[in-house]
């Protein structure tokens, strides 16, 4: 063993060549030596070599089966490849010598059924093992992690708290207090926890990990890839620090990096739910429909309760050009089978009856800040009647800005919602005596849709953020309009269907919104259609009709702006594509991500704006529109195909809205033959949509007065009636 010592003493010091140099020597010396192998192996572990690490292990356990070292060395790297069933075998074996249950063997037994998600018996497993070491710190420690995967936080804090005041200086145990902070919805607490893991050890890969993904919580993504990157430096096989560079590269819009990365995991670590659901999401971003659904179909297969991959399934289904109704329908009528009726659910609720109160309404939420989807929330939090509605939003998201800051000022309670688990959040609701809560986020990032299903409030209404069903049914109302649901299209939803009469937008100008500029066509003497549009929306059918309408006007330029084609791969793709389909390089233009001011100013290069279909635009229709440029649009038999045309009909041009595809590809062309009409179009427009239902604020909150007050109604009916 004298062997193994020095080999410890030169990794610790860094010295990988001399330690190399010193195991290859001994092993020629004493070719069939157990020791000789196993001090080769964890050489080659060191350095990265896992393949030829396991083989050297082999030859240990081939000369002695129960050398305890390569046992638990083996394990060791077995379970950082997440092999996690042959780590653990190997362990139970290790095990079942004489004398070898170690409280390092026993550490890595716990660690293993934690890590195969079975926290139940790696409670039991630790706190047997602590009953034989009741001082080891690596166990303690270790416990409080358990706790924390079981969900039973608290408990986890107090025991970290308890073995910190007992061993201030043990680095693991800051580490793992700033995970379980980290659960508990208190990123900035959780940073200092690592901070103090890091002033203690600097090389701690897990409080690395840590600090960046409390970096990513708060929003600073450049600051935690960069934790990230460190952690890396110090462990590069570590999971956690690699899943969540991958994730942090996804957050920046650096997509192709993302997907090199998750689809490295899926090579490693087929049987990784979270791998696949990743993906998936990085795939829909850049437009790799098929792959997207594949992908998240397959983490659904590896995992199917996970609610939030089924959301993400869902979302990517609207985007497809070729799902039917019938397909749509049942895929989130099916989400509310699996999901819709948890254990818990409140049946009952103390909420005074009285119709003519003033009711307390809820906002549930996780784009309360500079986010596609807030901006429609702010005409109700400005405009509502305090004394009839008041107002609480819970945020569950840690990213705030000047909007959020904003809101803050309109709403009369606001909480961070983040660390709660969904009976914790739901009882919040319900303790807060909400009557009417209002969910924005749908099946997008971040939902809390299983907090819904548990009913907190007595009335729950989906409104903004998701264009479809829920498929809830303990959501009671969708808030839509008459053109987004046609009459007799109400059985295509779980919720009760309540129509804005004036529509369910309401834009706001945009602060620091550039004039309107002349149209390009006066000064370049040639038509430039455009999109700024999300790259996913830009389905093959689209792309077909562009072309289509570029050689129907053969000297007109075409320009796509998405945050996506800040991707090289999705853009290399895109430009692909639109030569494949006969459009020289010169003739479109691809642009990334800009600030939204910027943006706004680039509608100044744009003359016509072409919509996307079957998942058209919102915010970015309205904003060419507010800038002076007319919008095409086909509207087909989806919600979410319907709300440009629900802004058109509102600001009186229903003329841009086609009935097909060739109707589309006409009415843009129609367009690009008169420039003069573009040109009047820039200098009324702005004002036309100003003083249209489609900005008037007072509208929408008297129609969501309204709404709010026949949903509590309903309930109150309801409720007064004697059950059967």
């Amino acid at each position: 063993m004298e062997l193994q010592r020095d080999l410890d003493a030169l990794i610790r010091r860094g010295e990988i060549a001399a330690a190399s140099e010193l195991a290859a020597r001994y092993l020629a010396a004493h070719p069939g030596d157990a020791d000789a192998h196993a001090g080769v192996a964890r050489v080659l572990v060191v350095q990265g070599r896992h393949a030829d690490a396991v083989a050297s292990f082999e030859r240990v356990l081939a000369i002695d089966p129960q050398y305890r070292r390569a046992l638990l060395d083996l394990a060791a790297l077995f379970a950082m490849q997440r092999r996690l069933e042959e780590a653990s075998a190997l362990i139970e074996r290790l095990l079942a010598c004489d004398g070898a249950a170690s409280p390092e063997a026993l550490f890595m037994h716990a660690l293993l059924l934690s890590e195969q998600h079975r926290y139940d018996d790696a409670l039991v497993a630790v706190d047997d093992a602590l009953a034989r070491y009741p001082q080891s710190r690596e166990l303690t420690a270790l416990r409080a992690g358990v706790l924390r995967w079981l969900g039973r936080y608290r408990e986890a804090l107090d025991a970290q708290n308890a073995l910190l005041a007992r061993e201030p200086g043990f680095a693991p145990a800051w580490s793992e207090k700033g995970w379980v902070l980290r659960a508990l919805g208190e990123p900035p607490a959780a940073l200092d926890a690592f901070e103090a893991a890091l002033a203690i050890d600097p090389q701690l890969a897990a409080a690395w990990s840590g600090k960046g993904l409390a970096l990513f919580d708060l929003g600073r993504y450049s600051a935690a890839l960069a934790a990230y990157e460190t952690a890396l430096a110090h462990d590069p096989q570590a999971f956690e620090a690699r899943f969540g560079h991958a994730s942090t590269l996804e957050q920046l819009k650096r997509y192709d990096e993302a997907r090199e990365a998750y689809e490295t995991f899926v090579a490693e670590q087929p049987e990784n739910a979270d791998v696949f659901s990743n993906l998936g999401n990085v795939y829909r971003n850049i437009g790799r429909l098929d792959d997207a659904e594949e992908a998240l179909r397959h983490s659904l297969a590896l995992q199917p309760d996970r609610p939030l991959t089924h959301s993400n399934l869902l979302l990517t289904m609207l985007y497809r050009p070729d799902v039917s109704p019938e397909a749509l329908l049942e895929a989130h009528n099916a989400y509310g089978r699996q999901f819709g009726a948890p254990a818990g659910r409140y049946t009952s609720w103390p909420n005074d009856l009285d119709p003519d109160r003033p009711l307390a309404v809820g906002v549930l939420s996780a784009e309360l800040f500079r986010h596609a989807v807030a901006p429609w929330l702010m005409p109700l939090l400005d405009g509502r009647d305090p004394e009839r509605l008041s107002l609480t939003c819970y945020s569950m998201r840690h990213t705030e800005d000047e909007l959020t800051e904003q809101i803050k000022g309109l709403v009369d309670g606001w909480h961070q919602v983040v660390g709660l688990n969904d009976q914790e959040l739901a009882s919040r609701i319900r303790d807060d005596g909400i009557d009417v809560l209002l969910e924005i986020s749908g099946h997008t990032t971040n939902n809390r849709l299983a907090c819904l299903a548990l009913k907190p409030a007595p009335v729950q209404a989906h409104w903004l953020g998701y264009p479809y069903t829920t498929g809830l049914e303990a959501i009671d109302f969708i808030i839509m309009d008459s053109v987004a649901v046609r009459p007799g299209e109400e059985v295509n939803f779980a919720e009760t269907v309540i129509r804005l009469p004036g529509g369910r937008f309401c834009y706001q100008a945009p602060a620091g919104a550039p004039r309107v500029a002349a149209p390009p066509v006066m000064r370049r003497q040639t038509v430039t259609f455009g999109s700024f549009n999300n790259l996913t929306k830009l389905s093959d059918d689209v792309l077909d009709a562009w072309c289509t309408l570029l050689h129907r006007v053969p000297t007109a330029r075409l320009v796509i702006k998405a945050t996506a084609l800040d991707d090289r791969e999705a853009a290399e793709q895109l430009a692909g594509a639109l030569v494949e389909r006969g459009i020289a390089a010169d003739r479109f233009e691809l642009r990334g991500t800009s600030s939204y001011v910027k943006l706004l100013g680039e509608y100044a290069d744009i003359d016509i704006a072409l919509d996307p279909f079957p998942f058209c635009g919102g915010a970015t229709s309205c904003d060419a529109l507010w800038m002076g440029v007319p919008v095409v649009t086909l509207p087909g038999w989806q919600p979410v195909s319907r709300q440009t045309e629900g802004f058109l009909r509102a600001i009186g041009r229903s003329e841009w809205i086609a009935r097909d595809r060739d109707d589309y590809i006409d009415i843009a062309t129609r367009l690009a033959s008169n420039p003069l009409r573009l040109q009047d179009l820039r200098l009324s427009q702005r004002d036309e949509m100003r003083n249209s239902a489609l900005c008037d604020v007072s509208r929408l909150c008297r129609e969501m007065d309204d709404a709010i007050r026949f949903m509590w109604q309903r309930y109150v009916d309801k409720a007064a009636r004697p059950q059967a």
